[in-house]
């Protein structure tokens, strides 16, 4: 942001695309000390493309929701979390949505799903008997 270097710590791993380049990296990325979170966190500038760009905590929140939305999409369709990504990269570009922004749609239509009696006594059944799993 208009040079100024802002040291973060990153807990992360690199995204591919299906030929195997690197496209990204996808994880955690948190100011290394309170300064430099501040400093960020007070700092907006305006990018090329018009947007204002992103302190930490904002791309903390945006993350969050996107993993929220991936979960979900691995639990309902048993896919893995590249596959679950690689579906919502997919909305993503198919629709000309941002992903953040598509990730929050989903969300926030999620009380519209109607998972079955079933499959919540499944996962009741699971989440009362995994602490029996751990004890092995």
């Amino acid at each position: 942001m208009r040079g100024v270097v802002i040291p973060v710590i990153v807990i992360a791993d690199v995204l591919y695309d299906r030929k195997g380049r690197r496209v990204g990296t996808y994880g955690f990325y948190v100011a290394a000390s309170e300064t430099n979170h501040e400093s960020a966190q007070n700092r907006t500038a305006d990018s090329p493309g018009g947007e204002r760009g992103l302190d930490i905590d904002d791309f903390v929140r945006r993350r969050s929701t996107i993993e929220r939305v991936k979960g979900a999409l691995m639990l309902a369709y048993r896919l893995n979390a590249q596959q679950a990504f690689d579906l919502l990269v997919w909305r993503s570009q198919e629709s000309n949505t941002k992903l953040h922004v598509l990730a929050t749609s989903i969300e926030a239509r999620f009380n519209d799903v109607d998972v079955p009696s079933q499959a919540r006594l499944s996962l009741d059944r699971v989440i009362l008997s995994a602490h029996e799993a751990s004890r092995r």
